[in-house]
This record gives structure tokens, C-alpha cells and sequence, in this order.
């Protein structure tokens, strides 16, 4: 008898020790405390911080959107399998939500769709209130790493993937040197074409100027610079040759022809370039544009340092040389150190040549008649 007294004595104890323990698992106290939604929100249900005490009763700051206001609703909370249960009476209308979450430190994850998984998927994050400048503190640094990251990227050509992280701090980061250099590297992935060509278009300098070298005209032993741009090779200068007819100085002075070349008529000017050489096209002109950068700077690049006046003088960084030798229409004698005005073969309707004297390379729409332009040729 005594055997048996004792058994149900212990078994009214281990039940005992059941209840306790159920109770203690419906409201863990690691989960008791003010938390704060900092990431994340539901499309229902719990949207606010909340408020969970240890005898399964708190409170839920839930916010309309629309009305702009926010709600306190006193609520009741357990977990069971796996989810936390919210109860609550909104309106006079019982209601219970249930999430799926995950206890991390003072980090709590809540899901309501499905169990979160070793990803860290999640429909919203909980930070204890005491944690708070703890949580901030960790996460800038997480984006500080996402910041370096993302300049990472971009040195490698994975500009998209850099974009995203520079957002990512954009929209996260309370820290304004972070969000400074975000923008920043944002501004620089929308320049990088730009610097791309920028970089492309110098190379291409580079080559030209060490390309630089010089030629002798067999008929009367002239020597010329020549430069090679791209896949062309131009004259680096103007071209000084007396043809029998169509050919002067400007203003019938030597000077100006040692100097800037001669002008000639379209006549004297297809006959004009030495043996191996050509007058340009115009789209051989273009070409030489576009290898120059095809911009608004491109007349810089191309004309030299010395001679130009009121369009100014350039930086030459091809080689190229360009001198404004004006030009002759036959009755008068115009814009010498001011335009240079170049023939191309051949003429598309009035296009007739290329000025670098506007403020960007244009073809010119001028009367061929009597005029009289410089000449730069080409290598066959």
C-alpha cells in the first residue's frame, strides 16, 4: 500500500512539474520586454512596436497609415509551436494573429508566412528598446562594409550590383559621411561611360603624340610633320605646296604660308597632296572627330597651343596642330588667326569643308567658286 501511495505521489509531481513548465514555455521571459520595429512590416496584423509582459498581457502600438495616427491595443500573447500568438480585441472584434519567429540576442524576427529558415528571411525585425543604440551601432557598421563593398564592385565593371549597395546605404544608413560617399559613388557609376571615353579618347592621345613623326615632299623637298590618330594618319600641319595654279599665301605674304600653309581652290586643292597621301573625306573628317572625343572639347584638343585669337588657342593633345589660315573668297581676305576652314573630297552638296574656328567641329556649307581653304591630307 505504501508502494503505491508513493508512486501516485510521484507521478502527481512529475504532472505538477508538466504544468510549470508549460506555463513557463507559453510566455518565455526572454521574451518579455518593450521591442521596437525597425525593419519591415506586415500586410496585417501587427505593423507597430509592442510591449509583451511575463503574465502573457501587453500591448500592441499599432499605426494607421491612412489617418495618420497611432493606436494602442491591449492584447494577450503566448507561443505555441513554434509561433507567437497575438490576441486582441480591436472594436469590439476578437482577433488572433500568428507568426512564425526568431530569437537572435535582442533581435526578434517575426514572419507570418512561413517559418523563417537559416537565411534570415523575415517580414519584420524587433530590436529591445535597451538595444536599440546596440542594434544601430552593429548595422552601421554592417553598411559601412557594404559601402566599401560597393566602390568594390564598381572598380570591377559590376556597376548594377554597385548601385544596389550605394541605395542600400542610402535608404538604411543614419550616418552622413556614409550616405555622402553613397551618392557619391552613385554619381560615379553614372559618369563611368563618360570617364570611360574620357579614358579612351587620352590613349588615343597618348598614341598620336608618340606617333608623331615627319615626311618629305619629293617635289620640293618640304618636310612635314605627320601624326596618327586611331587607324589614321594625317599631315600635322598645313599644307605648303605652290601648285602651277589656285594656290596663295594669305595676303600674298610668304609669311603666312610658312606659317599656316597655303589656300586653294577646290581645283588646285585635289591635286594638291604629295604622292602616297590624299585629300580626306568627310567622313574621314568625322572619324577623326570622334577619335578625338566627339564633344563640345574636341576643337580644343585638335587646334595648337599658339596663332589662334579671338576663338582662342587650343591644347593639341593629339598632335594635330591646327592653325586658323582664314580664308580667300576671291574679293576678300577674311579671319586669318581666327578660323581655320579645311577642304574634304568629296563635296556633299554646299558641304565643303571642316572649321574648327565655331565653338565644335562643324562641317562647313560654303560656295566652292573661287574660294580658297587650307589643306590637311591623309596617308593611303
Amino acid at each position: 500500500m505504501s508502494k503505491l501511495v508513493a508512486v501516485a505521489q510521484l507521478a502527481l509531481c512529475f504532472v505538477a512539474v508538466l504544468c510549470i513548465s508549460s506555463s513557463g514555455q507559453n510566455h518565455p521571459p526572454e521574451f518579455v520586454g518593450k521591442w521596437i520595429l525597425v525593419d519591415g512590416e506586415f500586410s496585417d496584423g501587427l505593423d507597430g512596436d509592442m510591449e509583451l509582459l511575463s503574465d502573457g498581457t501587453g500591448f500592441v502600438e499599432s499605426t494607421d497609415k491612412y489617418k495618420q495616427r497611432t493606436v494602442n491595443v491591449d492584447c494577450t500573447w503566448k507561443i505555441v509551436d513554434k509561433r507567437i500568438v497575438i490576441s486582441a480585441n480591436v472594436m469590439g472584434t476578437s482577433t488572433s494573429v500568428l507568426y512564425y519567429y526568431k530569437l537572435s540576442g535582442y533581435e526578434l524576427m517575426l514572419n507570418d508566412d512561413e517559418e523563417i529558415g537559416d537565411d534570415g528571411g523575415y517580414g519584420a525585425l524587433y530590436v529591445r528598446k535597451e538595444n536599440l543604440k546596440d542594434y544601430e551601432k552593429k548595422q552601421e557598421a554592417e553598411l559601412g562594409e557594404i559601402l566599401k563593398s560597393g566602390y568594390v564592385l564598381f572598380e570591377k565593371g559590376k556597376h548594377k550590383e554597385a548601385v544596389f549597395n550605394f541605395n542600400r546605404v542610402l535608404k538604411e544608413s543614419k550616418d552622413s559621411e556614409k550616405i555622402k560617399k553613397a551618392k557619391e559613388g552613385i554619381e560615379r557609376v553614372q559618369k563611368a561611360p563618360e570617364e570611360a571615353k574620357k579614358a579612351e579618347t587620352k590613349k588615343v592621345a597618348d598614341k598620336a603624340k608618340a606617333s608623331i613623326s615627319t615626311f618629305k615632299d619629293s617635289r620640293d623637298g618640304k618636310t612635314y610633320k605627320k601624326v596618327t590618330i586611331g587607324n589614321q594618319t594625317w599631315t600635322a600641319e598645313n599644307l605648303n605646296y605652290a601648285t602651277k595654279k589656285g594656290s596663295k599665301c594669305f595676303g600674298g605674304k610668304e609669311d603666312n604660308c610658312v606659317k599656316y600653309g597655303r589656300l586653294y581652290t577646290w581645283a588646285a586643292a585635289k591635286e594638291a597632296c604629295p604622292a602616297g597621301w590624299h585629300l580626306p573625306s568627310e567622313t574621314e573628317w568625322v572619324t577623326l572627330l570622334t577619335n578625338a572625343g566627339d564633344d563640345k572639347s574636341v576643337p580644343t584638343k585638335l587646334k595648337s597651343k599658339s596663332g589662334w585669337d579671338s576663338n582662342g588657342n587650343g591644347t593639341d593633345n593629339f598632335g594635330f596642330s591646327a592653325l586658323p589660315g582664314g580664308y580667300d573668297d576671291g574679293l576678300h581676305k577674311n579671319y586669318l588667326g581666327q578660323v581655320g576652314f579645311w577642304w574634304f573630297d568629296p563635296p556633299t552638296g554646299d558641304d565643303v569643308g571642316m572649321s574648327l574656328g565655331e565653338g565644335i567641329g562643324v562641317i562647313g556649307k560654303q560656295p566652292i567658286g573661287s574660294y580658297k581653304y587650307s589643306v590637311r591630307c591623309v596617308q593611303n
